[in-house]
Order: C-alpha cells, then sequence, then structure tokens
C-alpha cells in the first residue's frame, strides 16, 4: 500500500501554477515542485501519472485566472473595450502566465492560445454587433483579427521587446479596429476573404 501523500492534489497544484508564475514553464519540473513543498518528487507521482498531466491541470488553473480578468472586463459598460483592457492587463501583470496560456502547446503538440478566448466570444461579439452594426460572421472575423493583432503587441510587450508605451499601442490598436471596421463595410467580400486584394489596392492608391 502506498504511503499517505504529504501534500493534497490541489497544494501540488497550487505549487506547480506559482512556478509557472514566478519561473515560466520551462521550469515546471518534477523535482522544482518538489524543492518547492520541501519534499521528494514521491508525493508528485502519487496523483499524476506524468508532468504532463500536472501541467494540464496547471493550464485549467492559469485558465481560470485569466477567464476572472476578462469576465469583469465584460461586466463594463462596452464589453469588447472592457474584454480587451483586461486581456491587456492579464498579460502585462502575468506575463509568464500569459505565455503559458497563449504562447505555447499542448502535449498533443496544438497552440492553446483560441481555446482560452473562444468560450467569452458569445458577450463579446454580441458587443461588437450592437457597437458596429455587424452581423454575426463579420463580427467573429473582426474579433479574430483584432485578437492576433493584441497577440503580437503584447508578445513584444512581455518580451521588453516592444518600442511603444501602452499609450501608444492602445492607439495604434484603435487605429487599425476603424481600418478592419471600415473595410468590412466597404470591401464586399472582406470579412469571409473573398475578395480580389490586388484590385481593391489598386482603386486604393488610385484615389
Amino acid at each position: 500500500m502506498p504511503p499517505k501523500a504529504k501534500f493534497s492534489k490541489d497544494e501540488i497544484v497550487e505549487a506547480a501554477f506559482n512556478i509557472v508564475k514566478e519561473k515560466g514553464e520551462d521550469a515546471l519540473t518534477a523535482r522544482e515542485v518538489a524543492a518547492f513543498l520541501g519534499v521528494s518528487t514521491r508525493p508528485i507521482f502519487t496523483y499524476f501519472k506524468t508532468m504532463d498531466e500536472l501541467k494540464a491541470e496547471v493550464r485549467k488553473a492559469v485558465s481560470e485566472k485569466y477567464r476572472a480578468y476578462t469576465e469583469e472586463g465584460l461586466k463594463e459598460d462596452v464589453p469588447l473595450h472592457g474584454f480587451f483592457k483586461r486581456y491587456q492587463s492579464f498579460a502585462r501583470e502575468n506575463p509568464n502566465l500569459y505565455k503559458f496560456l497563449f504562447m505555447s502547446k499542448n502535449s498533443d503538440g496544438e497552440g492553446t492560445w483560441k481555446s482560452f478566448y473562444e468560450p467569452l466570444h458569445t458577450t463579446v461579439i454580441d458587443s461588437v454587433m450592437r457597437i458596429y452594426k455587424m452581423d454575426e460572421k463579420t463580427a467573429e472575423s473582426y474579433l479574430k483579427n483584432m485578437m492576433i493583432v493584441s497577440n503580437g503587441f503584447l508578445s513584444t510587450t512581455i518580451s521588453n521587446c516592444c518600442p511603444y508605451s501602452k499609450n501608444e499601442t492602445g492607439k495604434i490598436g484603435s487605429l487599425f479596429s476603424l481600418a478592419l471596421c471600415r473595410a468590412y463595410k466597404e470591401i464586399p467580400g472582406f470579412a469571409d476573404g473573398n475578395v480580389d486584394i490586388n484590385a481593391e489596392f489598386i482603386k486604393l492608391v488610385g484615389k
């Protein structure tokens, strides 16, 4: 009969969570978790067969923290703006957790970032449709592109490589949002990518 574990499963997950938050995903090893708890690695493998299983539980815990941030933003008068504001705050205040969710792959080798913002789409999409007067398909396309742009800014920001201030990136994002919104409304087929890009460029530069 195996010895009784000194720590609970939740305590081990919490320790692993704190390691990722403080040191990043690469530091999440059985030895590092054991050292954090002051025990051998045996209690860890009492609950988890592999480190991938533990990492999956940590990912769930980080996801919950992310959801708490963004759901708070969705309570604002303009849910779309609140969502992006809290999304960016999560990244700036928790850079290692952001990397873990949005700049890494799961045990199957698949990227994970889409799975953590898609469940929140319903409220955000409704906000986009209402404020920008878009149908659902166009709103989904708009939000996807805005997320890609935001991730680009945030990935450089948390890596200390972004040459722009928070206010400057906010303005750039707003300008991009305006240009994107206008394109959806003025260029037929833009939302689903069914557009002659070269022809549209020729029209634009010819003005």
